[in-house]
């Protein structure tokens, strides 16, 4: 990871989450046996030092996978923020995650509702847009403000098949969901090789090797996750307004701060609305 990092500065990547790092006889590490030092597989702990200080240089934070199911959030939580102030805490939970954001556990979860959302509209079908924006305002309202901008919002994840393969390979559809998810409150997480179109069924098959053999640069996938990395640290993207809106099929999603309007139109239909292609978006600056 150390060496690809100018790949990572060039598409615009400030926050690298890692799967679990410390010693674990299986080679996904949740079996942890030893939080004190980093799996020798993975160069052990001088190879986590020389991680951190290199992505610190670039202006890249890091967060770890610490798999501390067995421990007292609360008590684990204030030993940590007595070490480093501005920690962030980022819990998994499935099912129960209002539980773990009052603001002494976590500070936001992974939010695998938005990923239903977008799987139910753009790869199963079972929603349209006017109930896929309904879903987005419920789940947005779902979580306190402090809460909602702190979720790790994701398409896909070493624990779900790749979403490209979901939607069959339309990358036209991937993209789309992309824009969303980069214009929905919260911290967008894009998966290692989704940038590049890597496919992949459910777990292991969602963990292939990235491919460092070919330059996908100039590809339109990494291009346009690219942009909307760089629209993310504009101040609309980042602390403004949020609203949704549906009308007639077109989903439009606006934000707003100080003088800067955002306006992000998707469609997600198989054809043309509002003069936008098929599973296609536009982006407006007003």
């Amino acid at each position: 990871i150390t060496e690809h990092l100018p790949y990572l500065v060039e598409l615009g990547v400030n926050f690298i989450y890692l799967n679990p790092i410390f010693c674990s006889p299986t080679n996904h590490k949740y079996e942890t046996v030893d939080y004190e030092n980093v799996d020798p597989e993975f160069g052990g702990n001088e190879a986590l030092r020389d991680l951190i200080n290199e992505a610190h240089k670039n202006g890249i934070r890091i967060m770890l996978d610490g798999v501390f199911n067995h421990l007292s959030w609360n008590a684990y939580r204030e030993s940590l923020v007595r070490e480093k102030p501005d920690v962030i805490i980022i819990g998994e939970d499935w099912h129960r995650q209002n539980w773990y954001l009052n603001g002494d556990e976590y500070d936001g979860v992974m939010n695998y509702g938005f990923t239903k959302a977008c799987l139910d509209l753009f790869a199963f079908n079972t929603i349209d847009a006017s109930a896929f924006r309904d879903r987005l305002v419920r789940l947005y309202h779902a979580f306190s403000m402090p809460a909602s901008e702190k979720m790790l919002n994701l398409l896909d994840s070493h624990d779900t098949d790749r979403f490209l393969s979901r939607v069959k390979g339309d990358e036209r559809k991937l993209r789309s969901a992309m824009a969303i998810m980069f214009f929905y409150p919260g911290i967008p997480s894009v998966y290692y090789g989704d940038e590049i179109g890597l496919s992949g069924g459910y777990d292991p098959d969602c963990r292939r090797c990235f491919d460092w053999e070919h330059d996908y640069t100039a590809t339109p996938l990494w291009k346009a996750i690219k942009e909307l990395i760089e629209f993310k640290k504009q101040p609309a993207l980042s602390v403004g307004s949020f609203s949704i809106n549906e009308s007639d099929g077109v989903i439009t999603i606006i934000r707003a701060a100080e003088s800067q309007k955002l306006v992000l139109k998707v469609n997600p239909n198989n054809e043309t609305r509002a003069g936008i292609p098929p599973y296609e978006y536009k982006i407006m600056e007003i």
